[in-house]
């Protein structure tokens, strides 16, 4: 069970003041309209923070970057496997907001250790 260990040295990393940054995380509900063809509703629920690790502080090995990876406006950050986020979830981040774009998970000898969330800046205010 060493991989549970590995999990534990990088649940640490969100815990170092000198490594990480907070979000602010606001659940998003979307509904749509049947009456109104296409139109969603976004309902703005809890407001949690969470600790956040951004990407490029991370191990060039361990940071999943591809080329053209990302898009203009969006950033990258790791964040506990446990966290309470999901995709298109508000962010708020040194005061700009954003959205959740994509969530993936990051494994380590078969268990989770962190999630990947990629946030797209929010240009339609």
């Amino acid at each position: 069970m060493a991989n549970f260990g590995i999990k534990s040295t990088i649940d640490k990393l969100f815990s170092n003041s000198d490594l990480i940054t907070h979000l602010t995380v606001t659940k998003i509900t979307l509904s749509n309209n049947n009456f109104d063809y296409g139109k969603v509703t976004r309902t703005e629920g809890t407001t949690t923070t969470i600790n956040a690790v951004p990407a490029n502080y991370i191990k060039s090995d361990m940071n999943p970057l591809s080329f053209g990876d990302l898009e203009e406006g969006d950033m990258r950050f790791f964040c506990k496997s446990d966290s309470d986020i999901e995709e298109d979830d508000k962010i708020t981040f040194n005061s700009e907001e954003y959205r959740v774009k994509r969530i993936s998970a990051y494994w380590v000898g078969g268990v989770i250790v962190a999630k990947i969330l990629v946030i797209h800046n929010v240009l339609d205010r």
